[in-house]
């Protein structure tokens, strides 16, 4: 029940996150792509980072399986999740979403107005401790990123988010971890892929 509450919350804020970036228009990219994913590792190429999953955690869902479904849908303007992991354990979860739209934006922007969102729709049985933008090295570079501390009840939780802009299209990162030591150490998982 705990990984569903956390799956739940998780797609709460990423979904108010991209919300966020409905565009004015849609930009097709030729170069841009879906990525790809082996047993551990995802990979995007233009966005330039992969996410490594480390022992105990598995892809649990993937759009990967239906590329022109996908990116159509990411094309017209929909925000999808292209892909999901999780603990064996059941405790911690990832997702990616891939949008267009992000023209015009900038990380600390799309948080800023995730945030606005968030408040404004959030139910009340979930608390936010701590929901904030921070400027982190992340993946050997500076991000802003969302940090954000929440209760639902008796249970507590911790999510960091990333957001990679490349021309129009955006891949939105989401780490939910029981705390935020959890959270923080999941975000080691992005790394730029050496070209």
């Amino acid at each position: 029940m705990k990984n569903v509450l956390r799956k739940g919350f998780a797609i709460i804020i990423s979904a108010a996150i991209v919300l966020c970036l409905i565009p004015a228009q849609k930009i097709s990219a030729a170069e841009f792509d879906l990525g790809t994913a082996t047993v551990n590792t995802y990979e995007n190429s233009y966005f330039g980072h992969r996410i490594t999953l480390p022992d105990g955690y598995v892809f649990c869902a993937s759009e990967l399986d239906s590329p022109e479904t996908a990116m159509a849908l990411i094309n017209s303007g929909a925000g999808i999740t292209i892909i999901e992991a999780e603990s064996t354990t059941g405790i911690a979860n990832m997702n990616i979403i891939l949008n267009n739209g992000a023209t015009g934006y900038t990380e600390k922007k799309v948080f800023e107005e995730g945030i606005a969102e968030v408040k404004a729709t959030l139910s009340e049985e979930i608390t936010l401790n701590k929901i904030e933008v921070q400027n982190r090295n992340v993946a050997g570079s500076k991000h802003d990123i969302l940090v954000v501390s929440a209760s639902i009840g008796e249970m507590t939780f911790s999510q960091r988010q990333v957001f990679l802009m490349n021309g129009d299209y955006g891949m939105l990162i989401t780490f939910t971890g029981a705390d935020d030591a959890e959270a923080d150490a999941m975000l080691k998982w992005l790394s730029k892929i050496q070209l």
